[in-house]
């Protein structure tokens, strides 16, 4: 099962919205990490991970 969430990104005054599909297993991961108390929201999970990304 995929699930599914809207991801708004802004960018100087300009918001645009991505939905973004994951499996069942990486949701359960962000959820994790909130629930940890490590990240807030979904939205910092994904900032920190393509932050990374691009270190990478």
């Amino acid at each position: 099962m995929h699930v599914k969430f809207k991801l708004t990104i802004t960018r100087l005054d300009m918001a645009r919205t991505m939905t973004v599909a994951l499996g069942d297993e990486l949701w359960e991961y962000i959820e994790s990490l909130i629930e940890s108390g490590d990240y807030r929201t979904q939205s910092e999970v994904i900032r920190e991970s393509l932050r990374l990304l691009r270190e990478k």
